[in-house]
């Protein structure tokens, strides 16, 4: 069997089974091209894997590359750029944990990450990719609240002019990570819905909005 594809149906296994440290033993350039392909799966369980993955890499790789790292998100860039002809599914994600992996990219990106929120900025028309930037928002706020404290009025923008429930509970969640008081009248307004959605927080996971707000609640405090 060829080596590529031998070494890409063991990604894949690596990828299914979540031992994700078994990645580091590939060539990191070489890796990111087998992981990318895997942020436009229907299998929720293989995007996050490979998104989480892609984030291990960059850690890797900013030990010595960083100018890598920096072509690998202007790469992410392009795909979310009209003019690339694609649409960049999990784009997003991927530079949101790349971002929260590495404290240089993060410091040079996030004004370019919160602008795809922006009217006025970079917005992007899929709603589909804006909960990919909702929720990579939500990633660097774990690490760093501070770098993306920006994007609070966005983020609010978001919560209130959606009707869909999964960019509603992505919001609720960044609420809380960001303790954005103004956000708690709207919490407010949806603590009893037992509406159930699945989020990536560390793991996925099934939950309702109502969990959310009040956990959304209990950090800012409202």
């Amino acid at each position: 069997m060829p080596s590529y594809r031998r070494d890409k149906e063991e990604i894949g296994k690596i990828l299914k089974k979540g031992a994700l440290n078994e990645l580091l033993k590939f060539r990191p350039r070489i890796l990111f091209n087998y992981l990318l392909p895997y942020l436009y799966s229907d299998s929720l369980e293989l995007k996050w894997a490979a998104i989480k993955g892609i984030g291990l890499i960059a850690s890797k790789i900013s030990e010595n590359d960083m100018e890598y790292l920096r072509i690998l998100m202007r790469r992410f860039m392009w795909n979310l750029n009209d003019e690339s002809g694609g649409i960049g599914w999990g784009s997003p994600e991927a530079m949101g944990e790349i971002m929260a992996s590495v404290d240089t990219i993060r410091e040079e990106f996030t004004n370019i990450l919160i602008s795809y929120l922006m009217e006025d900025g970079n917005y992007l028309e899929e709603e589909r990719l804006r909960q990919g930037v909702i929720w990579a928002i939500g990633r660097i706020a774990k690490i760093d609240p501070s770098a993306v404290k920006d994007a609070s009025i966005y983020i609010l923008k978001e919560m209130e002019g959606s009707n869909d429930l999964l960019t509603k509970a992505l919001c609720i969640w960044v609420c809380g990570l960001l303790s954005i008081k103004r956000a708690c009248k709207k919490i407010r307004e949806m603590e009893d819905s037992n509406q159930t959605v699945e989020i990536f927080d560390d793991r996925l996971r099934v939950t309702t909005i109502a969990d959310l707000c009040k956990e959304a609640a209990e950090r800012i405090g409202c």
